[in-house]
This record gives structure tokens, sequence and C-alpha cells, in this order.
């Protein structure tokens, strides 16, 4: 049934629980997991971040995706991307250029605050999203 597993990755434990049952469902679908990271450039250089944004700091982003990418069988990697942009629209337009079948994430990311049942991100890629989208649920 899956054959594409898109999983973005924001540096959160959340993430990683989303990466863990995406590997589970990779594993029972004989799929490939695809991890991208995506640096959002326009929220960084908002205070408090003021954070220089440049090719070490994508680069720096990409060994991070490439790091989660190894946690994954090998018989079930697909690629690593980190891309600039903001996150829900990069995963969007990911799972169409890709192909992907099913986006995994968590309900909640770095910018997790309890206030809400789904995250902003969670949320938008829910509404957006070109093919179905597990949601982790992080309590």
């Amino acid at each position: 049934m899956f054959n594409q597993i898109l999983v973005p990755m924001d540096g959160s434990d959340h993430a990683r629980a989303a990466l863990d049952l995406a590997i589970e469902l990779a594993g029972e679908h004989d799929a490939k997991v695809n991890v991208l990271g995506a640096l959002d450039a326009e929220a960084l250089m908002q205070a408090p971040f003021n954070a220089a944004i440049d090719d070490a700091s994508l680069a720096a982003y990409q060994r991070y995706v490439d790091a989660q990418l190894d946690h994954v069988p090998e018989a079930h990697r697909g690629t690593a991307v980190a891309r600039y942009g903001e996150p829900a629209a990069t995963v969007c337009a990911a799972a169409r250029e890709d192909g992907a079948d099913v986006v995994v994430m968590s309900t909640h990311g770095l910018g997790a605050k309890g206030r809400y049942a789904l995250g902003s991100v969670a949320l938008k890629v829910l509404q957006n999203a070109p093919c179905p989208v597990l949601l982790k649920r992080i309590d």
C-alpha cells in the first residue's frame, strides 16, 4: 500500500517518535523512508534567534537529516534532504515532488506548547498535503 513514506524532521523528540513509526510502517509495506528537514529562514531571523542563515546552516541541517536517515534500516532508506522554506509548505511540496504515499509526522514539533490539539505545521500539512497524513500523537 505504501511505497514512499515522507517524514519531516525538526530536531524534536516528537519528530523522532514519528520516524520510529515510519520505520515500522516501512517494514510492514516494504517501503522507502524519505527524511526531510525544512529550515525556516524567516523564523530563524526573528528575535530572539537572529541566526545567520547561510550555506553552513543548511549544510549543518543536512548533516542532521542524514543522521536521522541512518536510523532507518538500509533496505528501507530513501533520501535525506534539507531545504530552506516554511515547514508546512516545504513538506507538502516535497510530498508532491517525491510521490509520497503518506506523510508521517508528530502532532507537535519544536514549537509544541500544548495549547492546541494539533500544532500549526501539522494542521497545515494535514489540510494541504497531496497524500494521506499519519499523525503520531504527542501527549
